[in-house]
C-alpha cells in the first residue's frame, strides 16, 4: 500500500511560462471584488430606496472605510453612484440596478480584462512571441467569453 501524501508533503509544481504568464493576468483584482461588493450592497438597499453610509456598508462587510471611499469616489465620478450629504446622507444607485453590469464596474476600477500581453492596451512593447503565438486565438476567445458575461451579469443579478 501507498503511503498517503498530504497537501503539505508534495512538491510544488513548476508551472510553465504559459500558465506563469495567464496567472499574471486571470483574475479579478481586490479592487474590483471590494468595489462589486460595496455596488451589490448599495443594490441591496435600493428597494428601501434610502441612503445608505460608507461607514454602515464597510462594518456589514469588513472592508475598510477608506478604502471604499476611494473606490466610491471613482464610482460616483463615472455617474454609477449618487452621493448625499447631511443627515441621512449616503451614497444610492444611479441608475437601476439592472442597468449596471459587472463589466462596466470592473472595467471602471481596473481597466479591460486582460489574459495575455497581446491584449494588454498598457503593455509596453510588442509582445515578443506574437510572431509565432500558437495561443493568442484562445486568449481572444476566452476574453470575449468573460467581457459576454461580466457584461450580461447586472447588479439586479445578485440582489
Amino acid at each position: 500500500m501507498a503511503p498517503l501524501t498530504t497537501h503539505a508533503t508534495r512538491k510544488p509544481e513548476i508551472a510553465s511560462p504559459a500558465l506563469q504568464e495567464l496567472s499574471r493576468y486571470f483574475r479579478i483584482s481586490s479592487r474590483s471584488h471590494h468595489g462589486l461588493v460595496f455596488m451589490t450592497e448599495l443594490a441591496k438597499e435600493a428597494a428601501a430606496g434610502k441612503p445608505v453610509s460608507i461607514r454602515t456598508i464597510a462594518r456589514r462587510v469588513r472592508i475598510s472605510e477608506g478604502y471604499l471611499e476611494e473606490l466610491v469616489a471613482c464610482l460616483r465620478e463615472a455617474g454609477i453612484v449618487r452621493g448625499s450629504r447631511g443627515r441621512g446622507g449616503g451614497y444610492t444607485l444611479a441608475k437601476p440596478g439592472d442597468r449596471i453590469s459587472m463589466g462596466a464596474i470592473v472595467r471602471l476600477l481596473d481597466g479591460p480584462v486582460v489574459f495575455a500581453h497581446c491584449q494588454d492596451p498598457t503593455a509596453v512593447g510588442k509582445c515578443p512571441a506574437e510572431e509565432h503565438c500558437t495561443r493568442r486565438h484562445f486568449f481572444s476567445r476566452l476574453k470575449t467569453a468573460i467581457d459576454r458575461e461580466l457584461d450580461a451579469t447586472t447588479l439586479a443579478d445578485f440582489v
